[in-house]
């Protein structure tokens, strides 16, 4: 069988990405609302709420990026899923910048104790603001945003575990060993060894 030719992938690429743009945009319209929220630290978060024009919205979504993206990865079709996308199903959205990254204060945690407190303090703004309760709250999580997604859905370090009905995990590694190649790879980066319990 021989290879398609990369100028035939290339092509085959631009073409779905020019599909998938035009479908991003067919039905409701959405309103895109920067918000600052505040972690239990202090620490300024900067964060981004999309929700239906029509002000219906069922359910709440929290977006989770992956190792040292922003929050604002999900504004883009680069990601698997953009805001707005979820948004047009009838959802209220936040995305956030994780601590340490983007327009966020703080240090980056990689996902760590603080970056699943950030999720926790989307979380609750979103049901608070819009009368959202746990039973309709979820969170997606993009590759290594999964341990900041988890660690707040299974609570961590004494914290107690955010209240929601799901979590949807794209693509994320499932242990410490794959995620480092057996610790080779990514833990020196990441400041934390594969020893540390508390962190994976």
């Amino acid at each position: 069988m021989s290879k398609a030719s990369p100028w035939l992938r290339l092509a085959d690429r631009a073409l779905f990405r020019a599909a998938r743009s035009a479908r991003s945009h067919r039905g409701a319209q959405v309103i895109e609302e920067r918000v600052h929220l505040q972690s239990t630290v202090g620490y300024r978060l900067a964060a981004h709420i999309h929700r239906p024009a029509s002000g219906a919205a069922g359910f709440g979504v929290v977006l989770c990026p992956g190792i040292d993206d922003p929050g604002t990865v999900f504004d883009a079709d680069q990601a698997p899923v953009t805001a707005d996308e979820i948004a047009r199903l009838g959802c209220v959205v936040i995305h956030f910048d994780p601590a340490g990254r983007g327009e966020s204060w703080g240090e980056e945690d990689f996902g760590g104790a603080e970056h699943q407190d950030n999720v926790c303090v989307a979380l609750r703004h979103l049901g608070e603001r819009y009368h959202v309760g746990p039973a309709s709250l979820g969170i997606v999580s993009i590759s290594l945003g999964v341990s900041m997604a988890v660690g707040a859905a299974a609570g961590v370090a004494g914290a107690p575990p955010a209240e929601i009905a799901w979590i949807i995990d794209w693509e994320g590694p499932s242990d410490r060993e794959i995620i480092t190649a057996g610790g080779t790879k990514m833990a020196p980066a990441m400041g934390h060894a594969l020893q540390d319990e508390v962190y994976w």
